[in-house]
């Protein structure tokens, strides 16, 4: 069984799961640049949160710019969505639950820092990021504001380090064991 962080491989054996693998997930640093935001970035005036499956989550977000599958502003995905994460001053992730949160590797990728609850997921993503890229409190217009501070070429630096090749790489080297064996074998 694959896993995204190393916090939910020893969550799944604390719980007899066995045969875990970490595999990080990458970004695509192309289509989630900086140089995508073009004329839109104004600062201090726009923040753009994630609602998707965490729609009760969002609460206490100001609606100033709002993406995603539920929101009011309609999905976003792909290019249009890369020039929005590049125009963001802050993105704000206000999820409890998610595992990883592959947006926030394209929000930083676009240089955007992001804003989240100290909870898994952000923690695992960001929480070893030093100097920070994102802004973690149980209030979350806290992390917006303290998230305004951050340097945002260093959110694009640290994102960097999840290339969408390397991603692939890990998974294909987890599968080759699997694809060697023979039928009978399992079974």
């Amino acid at each position: 069984m694959m896993v995204a962080t190393e916090r939910l491989d020893r969550e799944l054996r604390n719980r007899g799961f066995a045969n875990t693998l970490l595999w990080s997930r990458g970004v695509d640093a192309g289509m989630f640049h900086p140089s995508r935001g073009g004329n839109c970035h104004i600062r201090g005036r726009f923040s753009l949160g994630r609602t998707g499956r965490c729609r009760e989550e969002f609460a206490g977000v100001p609606r100033s710019g709002v993406a995603g599958d539920q929101a009011r502003g309609g999905r976003r995905s792909g290019a249009e969505l890369a020039v929005l994460f590049a125009g963001a001053d802050v993105f704000a992730f206000p999820s409890r639950t998610d595992t990883f949160g592959l947006v926030i590797l394209e929000a930083l990728a676009a240089g955007t820092p992001m804003a989240a609850f100290p909870v898994a997921g952000p923690l695992d993503v960001i929480g070893k990021a030093n100097p920070a890229v994102g802004a973690l409190d149980e209030d979350l217009q806290a992390a917006r504001l303290a998230a305004l501070e951050i340097d945002r070429a260093e959110c694009r630096r640290f994102a960097e380090q999840y290339p969408w090749e390397s991603c692939a790489r890990l998974f294909w080297t987890h599968l080759t064991p699997i694809g060697s064996l023979s039928l009978s074998a399992l079974g």
